[in-house]
């Protein structure tokens, strides 16, 4: 097996990427849960994404898909697209 890195996607596929796992949350009713770990996460979400770059082989080798493994990676190194995160499951757990 080949590493290919896969790039960093543009802002328009982050907003399109925190939208889908917004609405996900939110399919399932788990706002409230999803924003308290967002909120205590957040100063750890750059280790964590960058655990998931690391790791990003595993979902290849199980599941066939490192680019969302790696996507979801690259959102949560980046603390603004946490927090907009955030700020969308509030206004989804407000539209309730």
């Amino acid at each position: 097996m080949e590493f290919v890195p896969v790039p960093e996607p543009c802002r328009a596929a982050q907003a399109k990427l925190i939208e889908q796992v917004a609405q996900k949350i939110h399919r399932y009713g788990l706002e409230v849960p999803a924003i308290f770990f967002g909120e205590a996460m957040k100063p750890a979400s750059f280790a964590l994404g960058q655990a998931m770059h690391a790791f990003s082989f595993l979902p290849e080798a199980y599941f066939g898909r490192e680019d969302l493994w790696q996507q979801l990676g690259f959102m949560l190194d980046d603390r603004s697209q946490v927090e907009k995160l955030l700020v969308r499951l509030e206004e989804l757990a407000k539209s309730r």
